[in-house]
């Protein structure tokens, strides 16, 4: 089994096209007009800026905040106001980047070319694993088989040849909190921050497939978006139970790993890759030679595990430059065969 993880970086260097593209990490704060439609995430977002002004990432400001709302019913309220415009951000700019490339993304060539390789090799399944939020994935794999339609938390597993798992949620899943009738408040958004408690244990409120940004129910049912907000040392996915299990099982089945502009920052993922066999084949996309080295840093044990087939510091559009050259040793180097991949690595040394 091929498991394909991708990242932010993905999402943002998913096309060349004169639009402002899916915001990565750090850029999450600079949308001060979504921002005005939840005046609550305004007091995160300055906190935030402030601490990644003192070389704070983004994910260790966000879990400095949280230990905050740990302790105050308004800083809960401001940190619910900060999930509602992080999916307001992510949905807005997911919608225009769609527009602006016409659904022709580097995901869709990507996921074709690995559809061309399954069709004339051994019919390997492939896995896709996201921590975005955005539907790139969904609108590229729609393209693709036209059957396939995510109605449904089962829609993403119902095919054996490929799966699709986002583990820390999207822009278009909710969690259904308990109504909250004490009435001097309208709109989903005003009526979930005044219920910001609600989120105390969001893993214990229900999933349902729904724009919590916009439901506005009659019946005065709250929805929050279910996203993990990123935060430093956070241990939780923000996916249904059967998703996590199947992505569990599988390891036993994968023995080549394509990493795609994934930051390998997440210790519940590494644990949980920890279980691939010795010998797997592993490709490496990143934004730069830092963010390789980074991540080689990051995934440890679970890398050196692994033999690298591809290492590409130059990103998505270095990949599709050549998939033939850069990404055919992965495909079809068997696992283990060390030699194979050391015969790649000093040809490529050779011509590089």
């Amino acid at each position: 089994m091929l498991l394909v993880i991708c990242g932010a970086g993905a999402s943002h260097a998913s096309a060349d096209v004169g639009a402002k593209p899916p915001p990565l990490a750090q850029q999450l704060t600079d949308y001060p007009d979504i921002a005005a439609r939840y005046p609550g995430s305004r007091g995160v977002i300055d906190y935030v800026r402030r601490e990644m002004g003192h070389s704070h990432t983004l994910e260790d400001a966000l879990a400095g905040f949280g230990k905050k709302a740990e302790l105050r019913t308004d800083r809960q309220q401001q940190l619910v106001a900060f999930r509602f415009y992080l999916c307001d951000v992510i949905a807005t700019t997911t919608a225009a980047w769609i527009q602006a490339t016409h659904g022709q993304t580097r995901y869709l060539t990507l996921f074709n070319y690995l559809l061309d390789w399954q069709e004339t090799s051994t019919g390997e399944p492939v896995c896709i694993v996201t921590f975005n939020y955005d539907t790139l994935i969904e609108e590229a794999l729609g393209s693709l088989f036209h059957s396939w339609v995510f109605d449904s938390f089962d829609s993403y597993l119902a095919r054996a040849d490929w799966r699709f798992l986002k583990l820390h949620g999207s822009v278009t899943w909710a969690r259904m909190g308990g109504a909250n009738n004490r009435g001097r408040v309208t709109g989903n958004y005003n009526r979930a921050i005044d219920a910001a408690n609600q989120l105390a244990s969001p893993g214990d409120l229900e999933l349902q497939m729904l724009d919590a940004v916009r439901a506005d129910p009659v019946d005065n049912t709250l929805y929050f978006p279910a996203l993990a907000v990123p935060m430093t040392g956070k241990t939780d996915f923000e996916c249904p139970a059967d998703h996590r299990e199947a992505l569990v099982t599988s390891m036993g089945e994968v023995d080549r790993v394509l990493i795609c502009g994934w930051r390998a920052a997440e210790d519940h993922m590494l644990r949980i890759l920890d279980a691939l066999s010795p010998g797997y084949l592993l490709g490496v996309v990143a934004g730069s030679p830092h963010d390789l080295e980074e991540i080689r840093v990051r995934l440890g044990n679970v890398g050196a595990k692994g033999l690298p087939a591809l290492e590409e510091p130059d990103g998505m559009a270095a990949l599709m430059s050549d998939l033939p050259g850069k990404l055919d040793p992965l495909l079809t180097i068997q696992p283990g065969d060390q030699q194979a991949v050391m015969a790649v690595k000093l040809n490529r040394a050779h011509n590089g």
